[in-house]
């Protein structure tokens, strides 16, 4: 028999902060901490996310999708906003 494969929300820590910018520009921003935060839009769509200058994950910009950034003990989590915007806010993973 397949296994059945589910997919488990990430637990939510901390709150990291949040970004907000125009939908095809890309986003930076230092957090309390040092941790840096850059978001580079892809070509195909999406964005490349990297933490700390290493990239950490690719977020397709869909608004139901939560994505854990590797090695960085992030969680990506998008908001609703305003037509041709992109806002999200970073928690850190609970253990």
């Amino acid at each position: 028999p397949k296994a059945k494969v589910t997919y488990l929300r990430p637990r939510l820590g901390r709150k990291v902060g949040s970004i907000c910018g125009l939908e095809n520009g890309q986003l930076a921003r230092r957090f309390r901490g040092g941790t840096h935060v850059e978001f580079r839009p892809e070509s195909g769509g999406g964005y490349s996310i990297l933490v700390n200058r290493v990239e950490a994950g690719v977020w397709a910009g869909g608004l139901h999708e939560n994505v854990v950034l590797d090695s960085s003990n992030l969680v990506l989590v998008p908001q609703p906003t305003f037509p041709g915007m992109v806002s999200v806010t970073l928690y850190r993973l609970a253990a």
